[in-house]
């Protein structure tokens, strides 16, 4: 049996391919006439059975994934707005009980806590922004440089006095 390709080989193709098999076999075969092929005895019902299952299941599946799309896009729009309700219902929350965690809790949230700065970590912080400088002070040192001893430089032209 010879392979088709995979272009010809389409979703739409088999399920037309499989409807038109299925009305030649009501139309031309007999039911009562047993199909005997390569050995194997089976019958107009079985073949149109088991085409008429895939059939059926395509269309099922097709139905599924519409209602699928229908949904995910349904969940889409309402996704942004949603979350701006829900911002704003957390800042009103915050804003009229802001220190109250048991009712902060009823809505899911919990009270604020700032973490304290302490003196050591504006120390740590301090060295780390002056270590990051140096580091970007010499990189952009170094690729300036780079780039002026890769560019050739180009000799005014003489001019002549008319």
């Amino acid at each position: 049996m010879r392979r088709m390709s995979r272009k010809f080989n389409s979703k739409a193709r088999r399920l037309a391919e499989y409807r038109a098999m299925i009305e030649g076999m009501r139309a031309n075969v007999s039911a009562s006439t047993p199909i005997v092929v390569e050995g194997v005895p089976t019958s107009q019902a079985e073949i149109v059975g088991a085409l008429q299952g895939y059939v059926d299941a395509e269309a099922k599946l097709a139905a599924v994934e519409a209602m699928y799309e229908e949904a995910l896009a349904a969940k889409n729009a309402a996704a942004g707005p949603a979350r701006a309700a829900y911002v704003r219902g957390k800042a009103c929350a915050l804003q009229t009980f802001g220190q109250q965690a048991s009712v902060l809790a009823t809505f899911g949230l919990a009270v604020p806590v700032r973490k304290a700065v302490t003196a050591a970590v504006n120390v740590a912080a301090a060295a780390k922004r002056k270590v990051t400088h140096a580091a970007n002070a010499a990189a952009k040192a170094a690729a300036l440089k780079a780039a002026v001893t890769t560019t050739p430089r180009r000799r005014p032209k003489k001019r002549t006095p008319r």
